[in-house]
């Protein structure tokens, strides 16, 4: 019964293992998005310094003022997103690890209990053969004795 409750644990601990890497990937993504919103700000913010020396129309300036605020606003939002992915990945962990302990757990009472039934065996084995050894001892010394009453 009880390597039928180790399997069961083994099958939960997958289960939580493969939820856990689904979050780790999600966060990786989110994670690598986050990155490439912030590049492309760094690089437009470059762009900018290096073309303020020319003159541009105040519409242009507007539009790259919306445009900014835009990315701004999206990276703040992927900020987000990357943080609650984060999170997600450290509950799948916890979830997870929680379920390998008690898997090492239950997997360590298993093996207590099979060296336990070894060690009855293997007394049973012994008192058998102890047994044994009584009976043709007390059978050799009736043999004896009646031997010296003939």
């Amino acid at each position: 019964r009880l390597a039928a409750v180790v399997r069961l644990q083994q099958l939960k601990e997958q289960r939580e293992r493969v939820s856990f890497s689904a979050a780790r990937e999600a966060h990786a993504l989110q994670n690598k998005l986050l990155g490439q919103l912030q590049s492309y700000s760094d690089e437009y913010q470059q762009l900018n310094i290096a073309g303020a020396d020319r003159a541009v129309s105040i519409a242009s300036l507007r539009n790259g003022s919306h445009f900014m605020a835009n990315l701004s606003a999206s990276i703040a939002r992927q900020q987000q997103q990357e943080a609650l992915a984060a999170g997600r990945m450290q509950e799948a962990r916890r979830a997870w690890e929680q379920e390998m302990a008690k898997l090492d757990s239950l997997t360590s009472l298993l093996e207590r209990s099979r060296a336990e039934e070894i060690r009855e065996l293997a007394h049973s084995a012994d008192l058998e053969a102890v047994d044994i050894w009584q009976a043709v001892a007390l059978g050799a010394a009736r043999r004896v004795a009646s031997q010296r009453r003939s």
